[in-house]
């Protein structure tokens, strides 16, 4: 699989932290299940070679061409369906709010982003992409689309909020925020449920998480010494946290890094193909 990261267009940087390029030129010979946890961002893809599947009990669901993958509370298989040829937006937690305010709602799931826009617009970039003759051309037309759907401004107060709860170092995140803000813990509640997807109290546990797997990734310190970085109570605690998000045990885990960690906390979370393989 090849990977290019690039930096999307001025006019996005508010909303989106990067766009990735995901190209296979042929079918693997053997498909491989990745799992994708909860990272507290969102993805956009826009897929022009053959559909991902999500992995689901009742079987393999192939995914729409364009898709919404909303914010996740568990787990998530995904498998490749033949050549892998997608260009993923990873959009900052209020970025899709911007974009598409009622794909916020697809929290642990997607949405097609056909039902999102109703002008048509999303068949015609599909037909362009399909058509494009290079890696850049194929952006720049997801670029364009995607300045022609934002909103002139982002929530900032939900942006300021989101970058308070993800850094992890403060005795009551979720006061604090409150108190920058100037807003009842009601009030926010239900703005950040509404913006970002997520409650504020998933949304401090999953940055939690994603620091935990990025030491994990990074440092080699024992699951011990690692809930006491990250201020667990013990490793039971942290045990838990692990199963929730991932669906499986300390043990079972390996890291994959072909994809980087980067996102808007400073800290590094982990993108879309960047995740946990069991």
């Amino acid at each position: 699989m090849q990977y290019q990261r690039l930096k999307p267009a001025p006019g996005l940087r508010d909303i989106v932290e990067s766009i990735w390029v995901q190209h296979q030129d042929k079918p693997p010979e053997h498909r491989t299940v990745s799992w994708v946890v909860p990272t507290g961002t969102v993805e956009i893809l826009f897929q022009y070679g053959d559909p991902v599947a999500h992995l689901e009990s009742q079987g393999l669901k192939t995914m729409p061409r364009s898709y919404v993958t909303g914010q996740r509370i568990s787990p998530v298989q995904v498998i490749g369906t033949g050549t892998t040829a997608i260009i993923l937006v990873s959009l900052y937690p209020w970025g899709l709010s911007t974009l598409f305010p009622d794909g916020v709602k697809a929290t642990d799931g997607y949405v097609d982003l056909n039902l999102l826009d109703h002008t048509g617009s999303v068949s015609r970039l599909e037909e362009q992409l399909d058509l494009a003759k290079s890696c850049i051309q194929r952006v720049r037309l997801v670029e364009s689309f995607l300045l022609k759907c934002r909103r002139p401004r982002i929530d900032r107060r939900m942006a300021s909020a989101s970058e308070i709860l993800a850094r992890g170092n403060l005795q009551n995140p979720l006061r604090h925020a409150t108190r920058t803000l100037g807003v009842s813990e009601r009030h926010f509640l239900r703005m950040f449920k509404s913006t970002i997807g997520l409650r504020p109290s998933v949304f401090v546990r999953i940055m939690r998480f994603q620091k935990v797997m990025r030491m994990h990734r990074q440092s080699g310190l024992s699951w011990v010494d690692i809930a006491a970085e990250c201020g667990f109570s013990d490793q039971s605690h942290l045990i838990h946290e692990i199963q929730c998000f991932t669906g499986r045990s300390p043990g079972q885990i390996s890291l994959g890094s072909h994809a980087g960690d980067a996102t808007f906390n400073g800290e590094g979370a982990s993108e879309f193909f960047d995740t946990v393989y069991m």
